[in-house]
């Protein structure tokens, strides 16, 4: 590297010249942190504030003869601080980066990083060729040069503030993502003009595979094993610094070191693998971000204002006003080449990834800053045929373009962002802040309330609390105006059904949101699932469009390659090898106990290699290795037969691996003979060719010693290579043991494919009963979102069709691979108890019963604890489908389910016909695999509305007009039409081929009366049908929006259902929370106002009474939720009432009535 300036060795440098020094960088630290502060205020460049502190500063020592003294700095000294600087600029950019988000546009940041980088060169070098004389153009300055203009800079935080407050997360990553693709382009084409080896092709390929492959590899494991270490770190933070500061600095040098300049590369994955794992873990990693962003932000001021101080000072003899002027022209040709390129890649921008506006990409190309990278390029670079003077000149325009970037670009994007509309608030946006305002607000003046009548507080300013007190609307104000104004004018009818539809569709898209956040909070999905999701929804968020299927195809479903390869090394390992080592290891987790344990023979490690036939792989392997080895010295060896001191040299080191291998040898043979005996060794031929070999390989060792210790000068090349020959054959035939044993390498590697094949399989599962949850929820919350009933159908139809697409895609997963399901319920109960357990260590360290040291142990237990859950289980034992499936029904004993299975299990059809609508019930049907489609309308009126509707979907009581479920195992169809004896009202189909096991009713009423003891069926029954309604009922009210589906189903299955069949009024106390009326009639006792089930019977009727006579009326079904322990008088404690006459004999009649018939 060759140094333009500074290089006066002789120069000696005092401790005053030192002291100046310091203070003159620290003033500047100064004067950038308190810009970087006032940024909050007001949209300061900082950079170009430091860009024109460094020129100014290097002008004024220029004209002194001591210049060099004052602040002595070298494009040496740069070069080192840059390569300081680019682990901390890619490790803090890839850090922030959203990973799900970059891999979704990954391609289109590769298009504009690699593609945009090399056509915008090549257009700003046809500008450097005209404007440049041609006796100061040279080819590979030139190249750089054009690099290193057209090259974008990843942009800070603060500058990224426009952005973020215009909600655009996927523009955000792509002006974050590209720099990083672009910076290891630009830092392969500096090494290879910086360097001093030759540019061939064998160094190309050699970079480029290290660059594009090794390094990405090796930076993801590093990765993995560094948010591994900060999780484990997590309350000790500074030494979790201290050690992330280190592994990026070693893994940057390892990578320049010896992987051919793949830095950039390494430490980009790294981050990326380290930041996704960040999101996982139960520790905050803000701290840590914000300790990167401080280095970053350190290192960029220090490099920019000593590249500007050192240009400023060296380059004031060589600048005339034509040199001055040049910069605004560099900067005019970079800002046209940027914009020329956008336009060009566009159609293929729009291609892959995200689709951008026109108003994106106008953003994309303006934000194409520069910064640190740039001008401590320039400086360090080193070409021979440029002088001085040109290399100053040149130097001065790529500050002066650096500095007019900063200053326009960066204060004019919040403005352009504006102007372009990106800024613009959509209808829900600012209907959900005024919704939580409002919430604030309210919870504020409760308080206030509440303090106010306390008396400690009597002599308190209320008016000054108030005022201090009041939450302020960030969304309000002008743009409120504005709004109103737009609201107040005429808008076509076309324009209104869009804007509606992008209302909705926005709406929906944030209660799914909302709904896989909160499946997350409680344990149901996994970090992985849950960031995948909200990155899928990113995008239809941003173009206000539903989530469609399609968008979620490539997250649910797994690629047919895997089963493919699966299936391929299946054959080639053996099934019954399989099935047998599976069974085995089955029958070995269930039947092993902790007294086999201490029972268990103890078995030698060798002996258990031969039995399974891993000694013999591994024996081929290491023969392997060493033939490898010693093949490469004999060949370099030969390479060196004109210099006897290296010739002898390698002799020495041929003969010393000989030995290790020998010696390895001599230690195998030695445990065979001590572990199986010498009798069998005899008996058994490859053993015995074991020993034949043996001895061959000590003879050759004895003669190639013999012959490299050999006195009288330089020993025979022709005699030696024989013998490394002969003895590297020898070795070679060892291989053959690890083909002996093929099949044991063919269960491993088909092993590794089963965990590769599981865990997107499992995640997959995951995330496809994430999005139906989600899907569900917009289904059952449409109605209060969307006030235009065509929409709220339009909605509701496609979600049902996304629900079904999905659930095709899980009974799949089901049916081939049970364990997934295992797996995943495993996973959901371990991580649903640590959670409890988390919450109730916190509670604990609140209350003051552990100290900070004792709380800190047991969160990194925790910690790691939850990590492990987080995965798949790795063993996970599958049972019979269908009677675990049984078992998983409420209102089943566990002793039935044998014989039901034996009696009534059945394999339907796709499109078989389950019921007709308005036909009865033959039998109660459990579903154990497969989907079935309930569909119908409501909009006919219902014959008996006192009486509960047998629907088997819930969405015929809430839904209105035509509506189409989906259910999937463990659901019923036909215990409604049992309970009441009714005709459905809906038709139930067969979606994909489906096993049920078929109850008829005849056995249901054999089954009441087989069990009459409390809880009897009947109370299970309804009280399972209480539960499915009372979820549809309160997913809608104001109390339970935040609450997932599985809370919410756990907090009903806490609730009490009264015998209210003789009953005739009925109070509730102020313990009870909600009243869910399932079936029947009841009437306010104060307001007489007449509720009809199901509904939700307000918090202020306490008092009721049940019209009618109790053997006419339809059986009054209530279920009451509290807050504490609730106990029942005797005559209403339905729970604990036996089966009585009324319960059933009337089902019974009706229904052997209608079905015996048939």
């Amino acid at each position: 590297m060759n140094s333009l300036i500074g290089q006066d060795g002789d120069a000696e440098f005092n401790l005053h010249d030192r002291q100046v020094s310091v203070i003159i960088l620290l003033v500047v630290a100064v004067i950038a942190g308190v810009c970087r502060a006032l940024r909050r205020f007001l949209n300061i460049p900082v950079v170009a504030v430091v860009t024109a502190l460094g020129f100014s500063a290097g002008r004024l020592v220029s004209g002194y003869d001591a210049k060099e003294k004052v602040l002595p700095v070298t494009d040496q000294h740069i070069r080192e601080l840059l390569f300081l600087y680019l682990p901390v600029l890619t490790f803090t950019g890839s850090f922030n980066l959203r990973s799900q988000l970059f891999r979704q546009c990954f391609w289109q940041c590769v298009l504009l990083g690699f593609g945009g980088l090399l056509f915008s060169t090549m257009l700003f070098m046809l500008y450097m060729s005209g404007t440049r004389d041609a006796d100061k153009q040279h080819l590979a300055e030139t190249v750089l040069i054009s690099l290193l203009t057209c090259c974008p800079e990843l942009m800070f935080v603060s500058d990224m503030n426009a952005l973020s407050s215009a909600r655009s997360h996927i523009l955000e990553t792509i002006i974050m993502g590209e720099p990083l693709i672009g910076a290891t382009v630009l830092w392969m084409a500096y090494r290879f003009s910086t360097l001093s080896e030759q540019l061939t092709v064998y160094a190309f390929l050699k970079t480029v595979t290290s660059t594009l492959f090794i390094g990405p590899l090796v930076g993801k494991a590093l990765g993995h094993a560094l948010a591994m270490a900060m999780i484990a770190l997590a309350q000790d933070l500074p030494v979790s610094i201290v050690v992330s500061a280190i592994s990026v600095i070693a893994t940057w040098a390892f990578a320049e070191q010896f992987m051919h300049g793949a830095g950039i590369s390494t430490i980009l994955s790294m981050g990326l693998a380290a930041s996704s794992h960040a999101a996982d873990t139960v520790s905050n990693p803000i701290a840590i971000r914000k300790f990167w962003m401080l280095i970053r932000y350190g290192y960029n001021v220090v490099v920019i204002f000593l590249s500007a101080y050192r240009i400023g000072r060296d380059s004031q003899e060589f600048l005339s006003w034509h040199e001055i002027i040049s910069p605004v022209n560099a900067y005019v040709a970079k800002i046209g080449v940027r914009f020329v390129t956008v336009i060009v890649m566009y159609p293929l921008l729009s291609s892959v990834g995200y689709s951008l506006s026109w108003q994106q990409c106008l953003i994309v190309a303006w934000a194409n800053f520069k910064g640190a990278i740039m001008i401590a390029m320039d400086l360090t670079r080193a070409f021979p045929t440029v002088n001085l003077k040109h290399a100053l000149q040149e130097q001065f325009v790529r500050l002066g373009t650096l500095f007019l970037v900063q200053v326009l670009n960066t204060t004019t994007l919040p403005k352009l962002v504006s102007m372009l509309g990106l800024l613009a608030l959509s209808d829900v946006e600012r209907a959900n802040m005024n919704m939580v305002i409002i919430a604030l607000r309210n919870t504020a003046n409760s308080s206030t309330s509440f303090q106010r009548r306390d008396k400690k507080f009597s002599g308190a300013d209320w008016k000054w609390v108030q005022m201090h007190t009041y939450i302020d609307n960030p969304y309000g104000g002008v743009e409120e105006d504005d709004h109103a104004e737009q609201t107040d004018t005429y808008m076509p009818a076309r324009l209104y059904r869009n804007a509606a539809a992008r209302k909705a569709s926005c709406s929906i898209l944030r209660l799914q949101k909302v709904c896989c956040n909160k499946q997350y909070e409680d344990g149901m999905i996994h970090s992985k699932t849950r960031s995948k999701i909200l990155a899928a929804l990113q995008y239809p968020m941003e173009k206000e469009v539903y989530l469609d299927y399609n968008m979620m195809e490539p997250f649910v479903t797994v690629p047919d390659w895997i089963y493919r390869l699966k299936d391929m090394v299946q054959r080639f390992a053996g099934n019954e090898a399989i099935e047998k080592r599976q069974s085995k290891s089955v029958r070995s987790t269930r039947s092993r106990t902790d007294d086999d344990e201490d029972n268990m023979e103890q078995v030698s490690l060798l002996s258990a290699m031969l039995k399974e036939g891993w000694y013999h792989a591994l024996v081929g392997f290491i023969a392997l290795g060493f033939v490898l080895l010693l093949s490469g010295l004999a060949l370099f060896m030969i390479t060196k037969r004109t210099d006897p001191s290296q010739y002898e040299l390698l002799l020495s080191i041929i003969t010393s691996v000989q030995g290790a291998y020998l010696l390895l040898y001599s230690i195998e043979m030695g445990s065979l003979v001590y572990t199986i005996g010498m009798l069998r060794v005899g008996k058994d031929i490859w053993k015995q060719l074991d020993v034949i070999m043996y001895f061959l390989v000590v003879t050759e060792f004895a003669l190639i010693s013999m012959a490299s210790v050999s006195g009288g000068g330089k020993p025979d090349a022709t005699y030696t290579s024989f013998l490394q020959i002969s003895f590297i054959i020898l070795i070679s035939c060892r291989i053959v043991k690890t083909l002996q044993k093929r099949v044991v390498l063919f269960l491993w590697i088909w092993d590794m494919l089963d965990v590769l094949l599981n865990r997107k399989l499992f995640y997959a599962y995951d995330l496809s009963w994430a999005y139906i949850t989600a899907e569900d929820e917009a289904m059952n919350k449409v109605s209060r979102f969307v006030t235009t009933p065509q929409l709220a159908a339009a909605i509701r139809e496609n979600s049902g069709y996304n629900k079904l697409r999905t659930l095709k895609n899980v009974v799949d997963i089901q049916q081939r691979y049970p364990n997934i399901e295992v797996a995943t319920k495993t996973r959901q109960a371990a991580r649903r108890i640590l959670n409890k357990a988390f919450d109730g260590l916190r509670e604990l360290h609140e209350g003051g019963l552990l100290d900070e040291k004792q709380f800190g142990l047991l969160f990194s237990n925790l910690s790691w604890m939850i990590q492990r859950a987080d995965g798949m289980p790795a063993n996970v034992t599958v049972g019979n489908a269908a009677f675990n499936t049984m078992l998983s029904v409420p209102w089943l004993s566990r002793d039935v389910v044998p014989r039901l299975l034996n009696s009534f299990y059945q394999y339907l059809k796709e499109g078989e016909l389950l019921v007709e609508k308005n036909n009865m019930h033959d039998c109660v049907f459990i579903i154990c695999s497969g989907i079935v489609r309930v569909s119908g309308c409501n909009e006919e009126p219902w014959a008996n509305p006192v009486q509960l509707a047998n629907s088997d979907s819930t969405h015929f009581y809430f839904c209105e007009g035509a509506f189409q479920d989906y259910l999937v195992a463990p659901d019923s169809l036909g215990l409604l039409g049992f309970l009441t004896s009714r005709p459905s009202v809906c038709q139930c189909v067969c979606e994909t081929d489906v096993e049920v096991c078929c109850i008829p009713m005849e056995e249901m009423t054999a089954l009441i009366e087989q069990h009459p003891e409390a809880p009897n069926l009947v109370y299970r029954m309804w009280f399972s049908v209480a539960i499915r309604i009372g979820l549809a009922v309160l997913v809608n009210q104001k109390r339970y929006q935040e609450w997932t589906h599985d809370k919410l189903k756990r907090f009903l299955e806490n609730g009490i259902m009264p015998n209210l069949y003789y009953a005739i009024d009925f109070s509730l106390d102020e313990a009870v929370l909600d009243v869910i009326l399932v079936q029947g009639v009841v009437q306010c006792s104060k307001t007489q106002e007449l509720y009809t089930g199901p509904a939700y019977i307000p918090g202020t009727v306490r008092e009721m009474t049940l019209p009618g006579i109790p053997s006419d009326r339809a059986r009054p079904i209530m279920l009451i939720t509290t807050a504490m322990r609730y106990h029942l008088p005797s005559d209403l404690d339905w729970f604990h009432q036996p089966l009585t006459h009324y319960d059933y004999k009337k089902q019974r009649a009706v229904s052997v009535a209608v079905v015996g018939p048939g």
